[in-house]
């Protein structure tokens, strides 16, 4: 019989019991770690879908008064002769801050001003006499009118007599006329004696209209005498407007020469004294501010240029951190600020006067400071003009976004 009583699987698990039943075997170190490198791996997804990173942006920027600052300037230019600030003291308005003096010579060493102002001192004496002459001269046509007038009145009552003469001889002459004809209807008188009468009629006639005419011109001359003597004081008045007019523009020439000379820059609002560094004898350049004053009470203003790419979500509220140039934040940390404000349209640096190195179009944050100086107890404060670096956040996401970007940006492109 070829077929045994049992399976061959069953002939050979009996022969093998006597050396014991095999059983996998795990160390506890395993297990634990094991077990530590899982609770790692559940941590680190935790960590990655909790915790946040900030993306941010460092920018330049510069402290600046909120009451603003004035920049004095000379307004022309001049030897700079006496200095009455310093830095640091309150001014007025329309206080006296320095003087200023002309710094130009001519080929002798005299001042070109000086020179100038002597040469319209001598105008001015000049038109001062001219005037004089003027007022005298239409004084003198004045009296000769008037005597004019009056002789001219005496003649015309002269004419006046006379015509009335020859009035009177008109009428004599008109009666032996009358009687002339009468004789002649008579043929008392000959023709010739008639015409004769009437020949001297029209002669007195003719005088006498000729009388008329004269007393009409000499009545004419004497008008135009009136009007003559209305005008003159008008035609007087004109000329010595036209002097004085000529006299205020010397006045003011000479005013403008006496401001060369010595003239004083004065404050144009009331603050504090700072950035005088010009000295007595400095030649002043007109493009260049003489010192700044600063508003005594105002408070100091962050002044940030942002880059448009950081610009998404920045808005007023943003709390920034602040490391000044003059203190280290390796010794002093970073300051606090909050976003005030954020400009609306972008500055171009090619058009804008930027105090700090920008090389592309940025937009102006201003930012309101926490601290006005540094809290290790010593007497040094923040200063309008300090240049700091800001760190903006502009983005925030969980790590475990920031790692599987890559991916949705290749699933986009895809």
């Amino acid at each position: 019989m070829n077929e045994s009583l049992f399976r061959q699987e069953v002939l050979a698990a009996r022969q093998n019991s006597r050396f014991g039943q095999a059983v996998f075997y795990q160390p506890l170190t395993i297990r634990l770690m094991v077990s530590f490198l899982v609770v790692v791996f559940v941590s680190f997804l935790a960590f990655a879908a909790s915790a946040e990173l900030k993306q941010t942006e460092r920018v330049r920027g510069y402290l600046t008064s909120t009451g603003g600052e004035v920049k004095i300037y000379g307004g022309k230019p001049g030897v700079l002769t006496e200095i009455f600030v310093e830095d640091g003291d309150v001014v007025k308005t329309g206080d006296i801050l320095a003087a200023m003096s002309d710094p130009f010579y001519d080929h002798r060493g005299q001042e070109k001003a000086r020179l100038a102002l002597q040469q319209i001192d001598v105008q001015l004496r000049q038109l001062r006499a001219r005037k004089e002459v003027v007022a005298t001269r239409f004084e003198v046509q004045a009296t000769q009118v008037q005597q004019q007038l009056q002789g001219m009145q005496k003649t015309l009552q002269l004419l006046r007599d006379e015509q009335w003469m020859r009035q009177q001889r008109v009428d004599l002459s008109d009666q032996d006329l009358q009687a002339s004809r009468r004789l002649r209807a008579t043929n008392t008188i000959s023709e010739r004696e008639f015409r004769q009468t009437a020949s001297s009629q029209i002669l007195l006639e003719q005088q006498a209209k000729t009388a008329e005419l004269a007393i009409a011109k000499h009545l004419q001359a004497m008008e135009d005498a009136r009007q003559q003597l209305i005008q003159l004081p008008m035609r007087g008045r004109e000329e010595a407007l036209l002097l004085d007019s000529a006299r205020s523009q010397l006045l003011a020439r000479r005013h403008d020469l006496l401001s060369q000379l010595k003239f004083t820059i004065t404050a144009s609002r009331d603050g504090i004294v700072s950035n005088m560094v010009s000295r007595t004898g400095d030649i002043i350049d007109t493009s260049k501010p003489l010192l700044t004053l600063l508003e005594s009470d105002s408070k100091l203003e962050a002044w940030l240029y942002l880059p448009s790419r950081a610009l998404a979500n920045v808005q007023a509220g943003t709390e920034i951190m602040i490391s000044y140039d003059a203190y280290p934040y390796q010794t002093y940390g970073s300051f606090p600020a909050r976003i005030l404000s954020v400009a609306d349209s972008a500055m171009d640096p090619r058009e804008f006067l930027i105090p700090v190195d920008v090389r592309e179009p940025v937009y102006l944050v201003k930012a309101q400071i926490s601290d006005q100086g540094p809290a290790d107890g010593t007497a040094n404060q923040f200063r309008p003009g300090m240049q700091f670096t800001a760190d903006i956040v502009t983005a925030e996401q969980t790590v475990l976004k920031k790692l599987i970007s890559p991916l949705r940006g290749l699933g986009r492109r895809l």
